[in-house]
């Protein structure tokens, strides 16, 4: 996995669930030398009420969180692939 690009974010039935994991799993990614995009964090607790029923978010500043995410993710991993 060395110099692959990585984003992380989670959604949780908890309060604090996913900023548990995503600190876990950005600690081995970074150990297997994965570059994980740093910005926007994303932890949606309570996703049982944060989701519709067709799975999309309900609140549109997480939505747009998530597809600034995504945007960073394919930018960093295009500006690698040059």
């Amino acid at each position: 996995m060395d110099g692959k690009v990585a984003a992380i974010f989670g959604a949780s039935t908890s309060i604090l669930g996913t900023v548990r994991s995503q600190t876990h799993l950005h600690v081995i990614l970074e150990a297997l030398n994965v570059i994980v995009v740093p910005q926007p964090q994303i932890f949606i607790r309570s996703a049982a009420q944060a989701l519709a029923p067709d799975g999309s978010l309900k609140n549109e500043m997480a939505s747009q969180l998530l597809k600034d995410l995504i945007r960073n993710t394919l930018e960093l991993a295009g500006k690698l692939k040059e």
